[in-house]
């Protein structure tokens, strides 16, 4: 809209992420969506749970954003190894390893029917 602080927020937001676009070859609607729309909204999303409970919010660090998405592809995305993760764990809270983790095995075709008819089932029973 018009709304004049907005308006100044944003203007500066992107100066400055501009500058950190053409630094990192990143595209600046990548750094608006993970900063702006992911990392604000996840943040808002924290503070309507308890106003006691503390939370990180890792979209709302360039630097770290940066960093994470340096890290080859595979290491951070790749459901099963999932090496970026399993070291910040082992780093903070090696017990948390010993527990199964999510996400669990693929799910195949035929669970996803065989879910499907129950729900069916349950809806006309």
């Amino acid at each position: 809209g018009d709304n004049a602080f907005a308006i100044e927020q944003f203007t500066a937001w992107h100066g400055n992420a501009d500058a950190a676009s053409r630094w990192s070859g990143f595209r600046i609607e990548d750094l608006f969506q993970l900063e702006q729309r992911m990392g604000r909204w996840s943040a808002m999303n924290r503070n309507e749970w308890d106003i006691t409970q503390d939370a990180f919010e890792p979209l709302n660090s360039r630097n770290l954003l940066f960093r994470i998405m340096c890290i080859d592809a595979k290491d951070r995305l790749r459901i099963r190894t999932n090496n970026l993760y399993r070291y910040i764990i082992n780093r903070n809270w090696p017990e948390l390893l010993r527990f199964p983790h999510t996400p669990p095995d693929p799910i195949t075709l035929a669970t996803r029917l065989r879910e499907y008819a129950k729900a069916v089932y349950y809806i006309f029973k």
